[in-house]
Parts: structure tokens; sequence; C-alpha cells
């Protein structure tokens, strides 16, 4: 069952095959991603100088709480190494095919 645009009341076309799968050549959003407005990145783009020697300032400033300085340091490492890969651990796959994963540690998250 598809729904509407609600803006438009337009139902989307998306052409699938029997087990729900878009079939070649169709995509689910013919538009793409919205571009960013393009002052709005350029405004950023500017900010890039100033905001390494931020990252610089709190790095280098031994009365800056350690967390504050870790995370700076991770934002730099992050930006040129790329963030570290996570390893998926499956627990099993059902007769089915269906994939069934236990995510440990949520609890410390639960809000």
């Amino acid at each position: 069952m598809s729904k509407s645009n609600r803006r438009t009341g337009e139902k989307p076309v998306t052409n699938r095959d029997a087990r729900g799968r878009f079939v070649a050549g169709n995509r689910a959003n013919p538009g793409g991603r919205p571009k960013a407005d393009k002052e709005i990145k350029e405004a950023l783009k500017a900010l890039v100088p100033q905001s390494i020697e931020v990252l610089k300032q709190i790095i280098a400033n031994e009365d800056a709480r350690d967390q504050d300085r870790i995370r700076a340091i991770e934002v730099v490492f992050d930006r040129v190494y790329g963030k570290p890969s996570q390893e998926m651990k499956l627990d099993e796959i059902t007769a089915d095919k269906t994939l069934v994963m236990r995510i440990e540690g949520l609890d410390d998250y639960a809000g």
C-alpha cells in the first residue's frame, strides 16, 4: 500500500517486484538529496580556518577539561583518518532468512 504525498496528494511512482524490491532502474528518491544552499555552504567554509584554530587551542590548553580536549582530538582524527569501523556480530539467521542481532550496552543510554 503506497501512501500519498501530504503536500500534493500524489502517490509516489515506485515500481517494485513481487517481493517488494525495486525493479532495475527505479529509485526511491528520484529527486535525490536536497542541495545545501550555496551561500550557507560558503559561509561555513569560511569558518574552517577559525575552527581549526579553536581545536588547536582546546588541545593545547592544559587547563581545559580532559573530556573537551579528548573530543577535540577525536574531531581532528575523524576528519583526517576517518571514523574507525565498528564490528558487527550476527547472532543468528533464522530458517526464514530473518536476521537477528543483539545490541549490548543500550541500558547505559536508556533515558
